[in-house]
């Protein structure tokens, strides 16, 4: 009996399908797909004479370690992808006499890469389920499918923040409350561009635009500041995030070859999503304002609208194509451009492209330096300077061009509208506010020093005056012009009193006249750049964590907001479409009543978050998911290269520990101890072999978006 117990012995299964034994990276899944033996436990067998006689007992089945880890790899990780793998060590019950097992285990890794051939790949169908089934080559085949799982895109839709990025919770509470704003102030302005049977309920001096309502209405315009505040802060953290860690990539060259990838996924999250509202816009849209009409009898407001924009489109559709919709045509207002609201896109890509600049001289600096405080580094003083430029340029324009931003000041309103509401020199305030703050956040939360220590336990009086000083610069910007608007409107070609009108220009008593020239000339100058930094404050006292901020933050977090924050891309791009529809399909111009409005208002804003909800999960999020498999598949590709040439050069190969030489590269213990956890899947990401930095590359899992 015992001769027979020692005569038992385990047999190595064959080469099976699943990863934790076929390679690296991509290479985890190849054309060896044995499914019937899959994820099986070894087998036991008894010589008898001089054949073995095989069984697969239940206790095998229960005891193998081998099976509960296949299973917990493949729930977590579907395509084999896990980053943290490298060839694995056999395991004790692997090891045996088999001539053909150790002939190879013992080659190089390189050759055992070449005998693999092509990829095998496990599809998975659309709502999360799998089956298995070879696809030689067509990886790209298996990712697609899988980039338009509803069910998965549907939970990250209503997944909060989490981990180290928990304290930027308000964000989503500051993007939703901003993008109810903007519709809101385009609902108005689309809505009174066709003019109302009653204007004088809705005109200065008596109507509505007079109270301090209007000016709330007017005021949303400052709700652009806000999202480029947020985009300048965001684009700090994760560009800083994903930059090389070693000392030898700080050069012009390895920034030329680190720029090129962020703004190629700049515009893979843009783009589709961008290009299918503006061919709505202005191709498909345009023909629903038939419905109930002759083709030959369109609505009667369409002419006086829509039509005009849809003429700008088939001129001037490439500017938007390029992000030069704000310069191309040259001195015209926003809304005599085509797809009127994208500017906001163009100053975005702009000011994105001149952001990587910034933060690798604060990185440079950092890295020479590491001693220096996030204020003393070149990038940070660069940006200094080019907020106070863009501050001067705005000063200089107002007072020599007669800029004025009170919505009713005539030919002053109209050459701002022209000259400067939708350029990036004075819209980048904001921008570059967002970027300092965001390099101050990088220092005390990414270095683990704690942002609780910038808000010691006596210092709460100091964060309520901050709270309060906040607060009253928001109203006095809000609802500081009140008085601008107790005359009459100006016309179109008049100058109000109150502007420094160029010379041989008659002012006329209208718009803001009751204002002084210098009162009008210091809110057109700073009130874009006092309601950023009063933003900024806010977002500093909530992502500090401190006392008096505290109950602002609880309220900005609340998980409410973070499937509008989610969707206000969407919803910013569609939102103009549905208001147009809704107000140009008209036959005659409506009556005003705040009842109306707001009836209007509320229907629109659940029209366009629904569209914008049915576009995220067929577009933008299957776009992003897409993306990001296409880059864990280079960049694991890569990685395999980099691995094979190490261990299959003699050199390299002989500084290896015992363990690694047979092209291994797992702890001495084997792969029971290696975790499977999806959590641990970024951190493992960025580790770098030979020098050579594989988190280089910008993460998809964090998002530069200007929503």
């Amino acid at each position: 009996m015992q001769e027979q117990e020692q005569d038992s012995q385990t047999i190595p299964p064959q080469q099976h399908s699943f990863p934790l034994f076929q390679g690296y990276g991509t290479q985890l899944l190849h054309n060896e797909i044995d499914e019937t033996n899959y994820g099986s436990p070894p087998r036991t067998s008894k010589r008898t004479g001089s054949s073995l006689e095989l069984s697969d007992t239940d206790e095998n089945k229960e005891a193998s370690p081998t099976k509960a880890l296949v299973e917990q790899y493949e729930n977590n990780y579907p395509l084999g992808l896990h980053p943290s793998l490298s060839p694995p060590t056999p395991t004790p019950w692997m090891e045996n006499n088999d001539e053909d097992y150790q002939n190879n285990a013992y080659k190089t890794y390189g050759e055992q890469k070449k005998e693999r051939g092509s990829n095998g790949i496990q599809i998975s169908s659309i709502l999360g389920g799998s089956y298995k089934k070879r696809v030689e080559y067509w990886w790209w085949v298996n990712a697609l499918v899988e980039s338009f799982d509803g069910r998965a895109h549907w939970k990250r839709l209503w997944a909060a923040r989490s981990g180290k990025n928990s304290s930027l919770q308000c964000l989503d509470g500051i993007r939703t409350l901003s993008i109810l704003w903007i519709m809101l102030g385009h609902v108005v302005a689309i809505w009174s561009s066709n003019g109302f049977l009653n204007p004088a309920d809705f005109l200065p001096p008596r109507g509505v635009t007079s109270t301090s309502l209007g000016q709330f209405l007017f005021a949303a315009r400052f709700s652009v500041d806000t999202f480029l505040l947020v985009s300048g802060f965001l684009a700090v953290l994760v560009l800083l995030k994903r930059l090389p860690t070693s000392s030898g990539n700080n050069s012009l060259g390895a920034m030329g070859r680190w720029i090129p990838p962020l703004v190629i996924y700049r515009l893979v999250r843009i783009v589709p999503l961008y290009g299918i509202c503006l061919v709505f816009w202005w191709q498909l849209a345009p023909l629903l304002l038939y419905v109930g009409n002759s083709i030959t009898a369109p609505p009667a407001l369409w002419d006086y609208g829509w039509h005009h924009s849809t003429e700008l489109c088939n001129e001037w559709w490439w500017t938007n194509v390029l992000f030069i919709n704000n310069w191309v045509p040259f001195n015209r207002a926003e809304m005599d451009t085509c797809f009127f609201h994208s500017w906001y896109l163009a100053v975005d890509m702009q000011l994105f492209l001149l952001a990587p600049l910034l933060i690798w001289a604060h990185y440079h600096s950092l890295q020479r330096h590491p001693d220096k405080k996030w204020y003393q580094t070149r990038g940070s003083r660069a940006t200094l300077l080019l907020l106070l430029t863009s501050i001067s340029s705005v000063a200089y324009l107002t007072y020599n061009r007669g800029w004025s931003a009170n919505s009713f000041d005539g030919q002053a309103v109209v050459r701002f509208h022209q000259e400067g509401y939708d350029k990036p020199y004075v819209r980048a305030q904001g921008y570059f506010i967002g970027i300092l703050l965001g390099m101050w956040y990088h220092e005390h939360h990414e270095k683990q020093q704690g942002l609780r220590s910038l808000q010691p336990r006596n210092n709460i009086l100091g964060t309520r005056v901050a709270v309060g000083v906040a607060v009253v610069v928001l109203t006095m910007v809000i609802f500081g012009r009140t008085g601008a608007y107790n005359l009459r409107p100006c016309e179109y070609n008049e100058w109000p009193s109150s502007v420094f009108a160029p010379l041989h220009q008659q002012t006329t008593v209208c718009g803001s006249s009751d204002w002084s020239p210098w009162l009008n000339y210091l809110y057109t100058v700073t009130s874009g750049f006092l309601w950023s930094a009063a933003v900024a404050i806010i977002i500093f006292l909530c992502v500090s964590d401190s006392e008096g901020g505290r109950t602002i933050n609880t309220i900005l977090s609340h998980p409410i907001f973070v499937p509008f924050s989610k969707l206000s891309f969407g919803a910013y791009l569609v939102h103009p479409i549905i208001t147009s529809i809704w107000t140009l399909s008209s036959t005659q111009k409506m009556q005003y009543s705040d009842v109306n409005f707001a009836m209007i208002y509320m229907s629109i804003c659940v029209v366009t978050f629904a569209m914008s909800l049915l576009l995220s999960l067929l577009v933008e999020f299957p776009i992003m998911s897409f993306s990001r498999r296409i880059l864990e598949h280079y960049r694991s590709a890569k990685k395999d290269t980099e691995l094979s040439a190490y261990h299959d050069d003699p050199e390299t190969r002989s500084l290896l520990p015992p363990h690694e030489k047979n092209g291994f590269n797992l702890p001495k213990d084997g792969w029971e101890n290696v975790s499977f956890d999806p959590s641990d899947r970024k951190k493992s990401s960025n580790r770098e072999f030979s020098g050579k930095p594989y988190g280089s590359m910008l993460s998809l899992d964090e998002e530069v978006k200007p929503f």
